[in-house]
């Protein structure tokens, strides 16, 4: 055992089954691309949190969207996955939770399948990803999705779609995960900050993945540039979260510097780390880092309990 009563926030799920529904949907190649690594059986899954020392995965369903322009098409592929979800949690209640996902940009669909997902089927949070086909989630068309998940105070978990930010330099060159993804998270942030997320929806808890991209490293260029009429990011940062699924040690110290321990949140990107390809050193690579015992306890599972609350 690697940890100990993780709580990993960024852990994977989703079945063939879900997989060939979106393709019997016709989901875009940018869509199905990220589909090659199949979900383990439930077993092999809790056997890897085992020994990693993981207590518990809220479950999420990476890039592979239920977001179809067809408005029954989405609410189908939200509503699967969903249910696939609610189930494994269900069978394991001691050791899955779940983010549910949204037939986005459908928004009437997107409020009646929240609130499904909440209310019948105990979900923990949402999960949507950074950006909905090609438009921002700070796009005021969306407002009112957002004004619901701060009403009823939800932790929203967010993920990049592996678009590589609409570049064919990074496309075309293999970088769309590895340079794109993080690039993804970092524009997010400061769309969101732009758009002032932190002050107009204070009782929603958003997290960023990876550590949030890069923007810890860039905080002094980013308040230099910051717009007059809104908090500058270097404040904004403190009111997000972030999961730890990055692996660098001096990629967390910066973070834990920029953002606060109490915004750091355990994540594995499992299965896409695997044991022997990566999930080593993402459950590990905490105690490589100096910290104190009481700062890697409120990372692997102490600020979670706080912001999750009974869900998890």
């Amino acid at each position: 055992m690697i940890g100990n009563g993780c709580i990993d926030v960024h852990a994977h799920a989703f079945s063939g089954d879900y997989v060939r529904l979106l393709a019997e949907l016709g989901a875009k190649s940018e869509v199905m691309h990220t589909t090659s690594v199949f979900s383990a059986s439930h077993q092999e899954r809790i056997e890897v949190m085992d020994y990693g020392g993981v207590e518990r995965q809220v479950l999420s369903m990476s890039a592979a969207t239920p977001y179809f322009d067809d408005e029954a098409s989405a609410v189908r592929a939200a509503r699967f996955i969903n249910d696939e979800h609610a189930e494994m949690c269900r069978r394991y209640p001691q050791r899955f939770s779940f983010f549910c996902v949204l037939p986005m940009p459908h928004v009437d669909a997107s409020l009646a399948e929240f609130a499904r997902c909440v209310d019948e089927l105990g979900s923990a949070g949402v999960t949507f990803t950074t950006q909905i086909g090609d438009r921002p989630l700070a796009d005021p068309a969306f407002a009112a999705i957002f004004a619901e998940l701060d009403r009823r105070e939800q932790v929203v978990f967010l993920h990049p779609p592996g678009l590589a930010c609409a570049s064919p330099i990074i496309r075309d060159s293999g970088l769309s995960w590895s340079i794109g993804a993080p690039i993804e998270d970092a524009v997010c942030a400061m769309q969101l900050m732009r758009a002032d997320f932190p002050r107009r929806y204070p009782r929603m808890k958003i997290i960023l993945p990876h550590l949030g991209g890069f923007i810890a490293f860039v905080r002094y260029r980013l308040g230099r540039s910051a717009d007059k009429d809104i908090p500058s990011p270097v404040e904004q940062m403190r009111k997000f979260w972030y999961d730890t699924a990055n692996g660098e040690p001096a990629a967390l110290i910066a973070s834990i510097e920029c953002y606060g321990i109490d915004r750091l949140l355990f994540g594995t990107d499992y299965p896409y780390w695997l044991p022997g390809t990566g999930y080593e050193q993402a459950v590990g690579y905490l105690e490589q880092t100096g910290l104190t015992p009481d700062q890697v306890t409120a990372v692997r599972y102490g600020n979670a309990r706080k912001i999750f609350g009974k869900a998890v």
